[in-house]
């Protein structure tokens, strides 16, 4: 993880004690992250009096970025990912924010646009939820460029935002190989569903056939039809049992599970 990014107080509120001095030890743990997307602090950190205090608050004071910012912490910790999302959706659209909270606000925007990607099963939605992520990874990243050319070129540009761009992006081609898969996938069970349809229409209509020459006066050539229904009859059959032993394994490999998703 890199250098800890301070967790902001409200100039504007003042907080129990308690709330306070826990603010103060779980500073380190948001805007930071960890390279495989935990967050670390204290357990309590999940409580949802703290929330529910930042949730009073911001009542009371309902356009302040800042409040709406460490409100939105306390979501992301107790995995409330969509109401961290509109909170820092707020914020981006806010003209009280300064370039500093914004750049903030981009980074755990990712991380929470990230977590709900993984909660979909949705492949298309979880898709575009990471590249919104990827954007807001970008947009820290262009930023710390920016700082670098007109303010310092010591600043460094954030390695935690860096490292979780480059996992978005591998992340992205990773869904978009799984839903071309799928495409794929059902493209062929719909063609052997049509091909299992035309045999089955065709051994109807052989059977048909076989019956009316059956009844019919027996000739060299009725004979010879015959034969020659059976024969493609023969032909048919074994093609069926090709189609079906193919759909077979095909509706066991959608029940058995799917492979374990990569460590991020």
């Amino acid at each position: 993880m890199g250098n800890s990014k301070h967790f902001i107080n409200s100039k504007k509120t003042t907080v129990p004690i308690l709330v306070s001095v826990l603010i103060v030890l779980l500073s380190a743990f948001w805007y930071g992250g960890r390279k495989k997307w935990e967050l670390a602090g204290p357990e309590m950190a999940t409580s949802s009096s703290l929330s529910a205090a930042y949730e009073e608050k911001l009542k009371q004071n309902p356009d302040d970025p800042v409040l709406k910012y460490n409100l939105a912490y306390f979501y992301y910790r107790q995995s409330r990912f969509d109401e961290a999302e509109k909170l820092l959706l707020e914020i981006l659209g806010s003209s009280r924010s300064d370039a500093e909270l914004i750049r903030k606000v981009s980074y755990n925007l990712g991380n929470s646009l990230f977590r709900l990607s993984e909660k979909t099963d949705d492949s298309r939605q979880a898709i575009e939820l990471m590249q919104r992520s990827l954007d807001q990874y970008r947009a820290v990243i262009e930023y710390d460029k920016e700082r670098q050319r007109y303010v310092s070129l010591d600043i460094e540009t954030d390695q935690d935002a860096k490292y979780n761009y480059v996992v978005a992006k591998n992340r992205i081609k990773i869904l978009a190989d799984q839903l071309e898969q799928k495409r794929e996938a059902q493209q062929r069970e719909k063609e052997l569903f049509v091909l299992l349809k035309e045999l089955l229409t065709e051994e109807k209509q052989i059977q048909t056939q076989l019956q009316l020459l059956q009844s019919a006066k027996s000739s060299q050539q009725g004979r010879d039809q015959r034969n020659s229904l059976l024969k493609k009859r023969v032909q048919n059959l074994e093609l069926l049992k090709v189609v079906k032993e193919r759909i077979k394994q095909m509706f066991q490999s959608q029940k058995s599970p799917s492979p374990t998703s990569p460590v991020i």
